[in-house]
């Protein structure tokens, strides 16, 4: 009885000494932060649509939509090298492309496809339209999407008129990460009796108590960069389980659903994954998302291509400096392998 009294009042005494320890260091934080403002003070308990960047009002080029969460605003064209159509995909072509008979190439994907940080005209679709004139590249890239977000977007524009392939362009770093973590005004996708289900993107997103916390802010800065409890649960899963974790599960039934999707309108679908910076740099050895992804593709049929075999060995130049995206090199080069790896192994396999 006597050990027992002991292990207890030694946990009490630990968890007690642990939390004096965290709040200290939280209050030392805020003292510190109130000199330097090295991270942003603000205790806001909630973001609503009005306050964020998808007012439809605004200057900014991201409208709220109820389904897909954001979309870029049609007609949206500033100074810093941004033109978003009259359709609302980032396109220097002025004519509705829903109007336009021509065959088309949908291409789908996030701030990668999108072309965060570049010129209009350093895009790959813009490059590869200038070049291939018989052939229409559509841009669906948004920064920020999910596999989910572009499954949707999918199924919005499958019935754009002569679509010829379909491209994802799978980010290993966040998407499918993102399908499962609900808030961000996007939708998430959870599981039900293996089942997929869906949740609607919410226009309030309430933030976290502990990310309004200085010592989460200081944290953030330093090391998570973004990742939140909910990312590094999953991200842990994933580690443990691997296929049979519930983030794998979700990514593989979307792959799934938009595979149904093309192969229903008989339009070839073809998966591009974008290897992480950790990966390149030899950081991170492990290519388990990758290897499950090849194996997802085999099993429906997908046609299935790995960066990391494609990349140059000097793959640095590839990117802008400090960043996970392209420059205009890397956006050059991706325009030529879409130009001279896809789509000519297309063309012998329609042979």
């Amino acid at each position: 009885m006597k050990l027992i009294r002991q292990i207890f009042s030694n946990i009490i005494i630990v968890f007690l000494s642990t939390t004096i320890c965290i709040l200290l260091l939280e209050i030392s934080l805020r003292v510190y932060n109130s000199f330097f403002e090295v991270v942003e003070s603000s205790t806001t308990k909630e973001i609503t649509f009005q306050n964020f960047a998808f007012n439809s009002n605004s200057n900014k080029m991201h409208i709220y939509h109820p389904e897909i969460g954001w979309s870029l605003k049609p007609n949206y064209n500033i100074k810093n090298g941004i033109f978003i159509n009259k359709d609302g995909f980032r396109s220097s072509i002025k004519e509705s492309i829903l109007d336009l008979n021509e065959p088309k190439i949908l291409i789908l994907g996030d701030s990668m496809v999108f072309g965060k940080f570049v010129k209009q005209k350093e895009i790959f679709s813009e490059k590869l339209n200038v070049k291939q004139k018989e052939i229409i590249f559509v841009n669906t890239g948004v920064i920020g999407y999910s596999t989910l977000q572009e499954y949707l977007v999918l199924k919005k524009n499958i019935s754009i008129p002569n679509i010829k392939l379909v491209i994802l362009f799978h980010t290993l770093a966040n998407d499918m990460w993102t399908n499962v973590k609900p808030g961000n005004f996007n939708p998430t996708a959870s599981l039900k009796y293996d089942q997929l289900t869906f949740s609607k993107p919410s226009t309030i997103y309430t933030v976290p108590f502990y990310k309004r916390t200085m010592l989460y802010k200081f944290t953030d800065k330093n090391l998570l960069y973004g990742r939140d409890l909910e990312y590094l649960f999953y991200r842990l899963d994933f580690e443990i389980r691997g296929a049979q974790s519930d983030v794998w599960k979700i990514q593989s039934k979307l792959i799934q659903k938009m595979s149904n999707l093309t192969k229903k309108s008989s339009i070839p679908f073809i998966i591009v994954d974008i290897p992480t910076r950790n990966q390149l740099n030899k950081i991170v050895k492990s290519q388990k998302r990758q290897d499950l992804m090849r194996q997802l593709c085999k099993d429906n049929n997908i046609t299935y291509y790995s960066l990391m075999e494609f990349y140059p060995e000097d793959w640095l130049d590839l990117f802008i400096k400090k960043d996970t995206h392209w420059n205009n090199i890397g956006h050059t080069f991706i325009a030529r392998f879409v130009e001279n790896t896809v789509l000519k192994n297309m063309y012998l396999l329609s042979k």
